[in-house]
């Protein structure tokens, strides 16, 4: 008679084999999910690095443009020399003026005294769902005519 070797080794069954292969995926599926979350990151810090930028040299140009009595947003356009990306919207949102009475700047303009609060924004779209928003407040002064 034939006798049936023993055999010590033991196969894996079919459910640890699916339970296994389903914590892998699951495994891949984080790191799937940060990589994607740190490219996103990667994208929207790039913009408003870009944003801040463009916010900067527009605010150096500003320093040497001749003041406006009582501007408004309008009152200081884009320079055409200005390097803007094309996905970067520029605009002033708010125009305040200095109060010496109160010392603040208020949003009407009474007796312009010489002295504007600009706030630029720099919008810029991205990769992402929602834009980069970029803000940036400058202080004008008016030069002095005679001696100060």
């Amino acid at each position: 008679m034939r006798s049936r070797p023993r055999t010590t080794d033991k196969g894996e069954t079919l459910v640890e084999l699916l339970v296994s292969i389903a914590l892998l995926g699951v495994a891949a599926l984080a790191i799937l999910a940060s990589i994607t979350m740190g490219l996103k990151a990667s994208a929207l810090a790039s913009s408003l690095a870009q944003n801040q930028n463009v916010l900067r040299n527009w605010a150096e140009v500003l320093e040497v443009t001749p003041y406006v009595n009582c501007a408004t947003s309008d009152s200081y356009p884009v320079p055409l020399g200005l390097d803007v990306p094309t996905n970067v919207d520029l605009s002033i949102t708010d125009v305040k003026y200095w109060d010496p009475a109160t010392s603040t700047f208020l949003g009407t303009c009474g007796p312009d005294n010489g002295t504007q609060q600009l706030t630029l924004e720099a919008e810029a779209a991205s990769g992402a769902n929602q834009p980069s928003v970029d803000q940036l407040i400058v202080v004008l002064r008016k030069p002095c005519e005679s001696t100060c």
